[in-house]
């Protein structure tokens, strides 16, 4: 068996050791890779190199393969044979989702200027476009791997090309991704991060065709709506989201320092990177003073953020009682709006379509993601404009996602973990993504923005006609299904980069990886011999 994969900065270790267990079970595989990081990371190609455990076939970099794209002919033919191969038939959609090309149709985020996004000319987008699709097509063509194993939470077309490729060759597009239920994940299998075989037996099971054990499914229900009565989620024992407020003078003076201290930081970067500017490494900065006067902006930027954001004065002052639909903002750029919710990257104006669609005694509340603390920049028109929208209320970054959704109306999200919630908590959930629980049909997809309105209006209707154990039974069986298809994984966070592992838990994440990845290419191979 071939097998391709895509390394990253923060992938690396994980994907090797995922790599040596692959090559137990499946003896004589060959490998290669795909290895991409940023300037001054050289330990990722150094320790694949070094490494002896497996032999890579090759090791090709991606800033080679994007530096060559600059000095290819733009091949118009295969552009457009690549488009018409599109389910939604428009390149301009993917490259709307490259945070490098499509900086233009990022709105809500500070970006740092780099060559890519300096040149972003429509020539120059078609010209890499055309070559990252030349190229990457023949390392498949040279390779003819079985497998392709991408990196998860990629931002860039790269994506793209890669679903379209497995296709055109005619081999599975498979990358893990969690199934909302803790420590459990599943291979999906397309870039929108879609399970059709949870979906399928999902259906079979709710409807009596398919007999298994329900009493895990009934377990796991149990525990989270035990849950809901005490949430342990994410954001509330992930010490980064332990908000401070900056009202003290000597937590302002903490704050100002810090912020000086990372502007001479960032000084210093441009210091050391001079060689690297002034090479023709797709990946440096442009030498231009201006453009270390905009990183310095940037920076202080961020720090008054953090300031402004726990400010009493950056919110509204919530009304008891208030009826008001919730929508939790996204960081950007996010695999969740960058790839899986494409057309739906300038939130502000989600925001006020939402606002143009309730009823008139709601109010939309806005909470601000928490990870704006500690990563992530937004321009501060993005929160004019919203305060510009008289229905439309920012709640303290530090309110309780799950007291908001609790006294909601209803919930709109893109994708994430609110929705899910909102699923659980029985509270109508518009959504403006494909979402894992979509097959549940308790939930609805925005599909056009004309008829928000009406949707808003009769899924708050339709969901309170479903009764608590018909709601039930839709949940557990469709935690049935995942439990069928999902593998569960001992360490979590190593395995989606929150946090750096060790040498043991890499090992011990890899051997459950490659386990689960056996189990569900011998069922694809089973279906489709059906």
């Amino acid at each position: 068996m071939n097998i391709l994969l895509e390394f990253t900065t923060i992938n690396y270790k994980m994907w090797h050791s995922l790599a040596k267990s692959l090559n137990e079970l499946f003896p004589d595989s060959k490998f290669a890779g795909i290895v991409g990081y940023p300037p001054g990371r050289d330990n990722v190609l150094d320790y694949l190199k070094s490494q002896k455990s497996i032999n890579y076939q090759f090791l090709y970099l991606n800033s080679d393969i994007y530096k060559n794209a600059y000095n290819e002919e733009i091949r118009y033919l295969e552009l457009k044979e690549f488009e018409e191969g599109l389910p939604h038939k428009s390149l301009w959609r993917l490259i709307a989702a490259d945070r490098g090309l499509g900086s233009a149709f990022m709105h809500g985020a500070v970006w740092q200027q780099n060559f890519i996004n300096q040149n972003n000319n429509h020539e120059n987008i078609l010209r890499v476009f055309s070559g990252l699709l030349i190229q990457l097509r023949a390392i498949f063509v040279d390779f003819k791997p079985d497998l392709f194993l991408p990196a998860i939470a990629m931002g860039n077309i790269q994506v793209f090309i890669y679903e379209q490729l497995c296709k055109e060759f005619k081999i599975p597009y498979i990358v893990p991704s969690n199934v909302r239920v803790k420590n459990y994940f599943a291979f999906s299998a397309d870039s929108q991060l879609r399970f059709p075989q949870i979906d399928m037996t999902y259906r079979s099971i709710y409807e009596g065709r398919h007999s298994t054990d329900m009493s895990s499914a009934q377990k796991i229900y149990e525990v989270l709506i035990g849950e809901l009565k005490n949430p342990q989620y994410f954001d509330r024992i992930n010490s980064r989201f332990n908000v401070a407020k900056y009202n003290s003078l000597l937590r302002k003076g903490k704050l100002a320092v810090r912020a000086a201290k990372a502007v001479i930081n960032e000084i210093i970067y441009w210091g050391k990177n001079r060689k690297l500017r002034r090479s023709n490494d797709v990946r440096r900065q442009p030498d231009k003073l201006n453009v270390l006067l905009d990183n310095i902006a940037n920076v202080a930027q961020f720090y008054y953020q953090k300031y402004w954001m726990t400010s009493p004065r950056f919110c509204s002052k919530l009304t008891s009682g208030e009826k008001y639909i919730y929508y939790p903002l996204h960081i950007n750029p996010e695999y969740s709006t960058q790839i899986q919710g494409t057309m739906w990257l300038d939130q502000v104006t989600l925001i006020e379509l939402l606002a143009k669609s309730i009823p008139f005694d709601w109010k939309v509340y806005v909470k601000e993601h928490p990870g704006t603390l500690v990563a992530r920049t937004r321009p501060l028109s993005f929160y004019k404009r919203l305060k510009k929208i008289p229905n439309v209320a920012i709640v303290p970054i530090d309110a309780d996602m799950h007291t908001l959704i609790i006294n909601a109306q209803m919930v709109a999200v893109i994708t994430g973990t609110s929705g899910w919630e909102a699923i659980l908590r029985d509270k109508p959930l518009i959504t403006f993504a494909d979402n894992v629980w979509d097959v549940l049909e308790l939930s609805r997809k925005c599909c056009n923005v004309e008829t928000l309105s009406k949707d808003i209006y009769d899924e708050f209707s339709r969901i309170k006609d479903i009764c608590p154990n018909e709601r039930k039974k839709r949940i557990v069986s469709f935690l049935a299904a995942i439990l069928e298809h999902s593998f569960e994984v001992s360490y979590p966070n190593q395995f989606v980069y929150t946090e750096p592992g060790t040498q043991e838990e890499y090992k011990i994440l890899g051997q459950e990886t490659a386990e689960a990845l056996k189990k569900h290419l011998d069922y694809l191979k089973q279906e489709s011999e059906k």
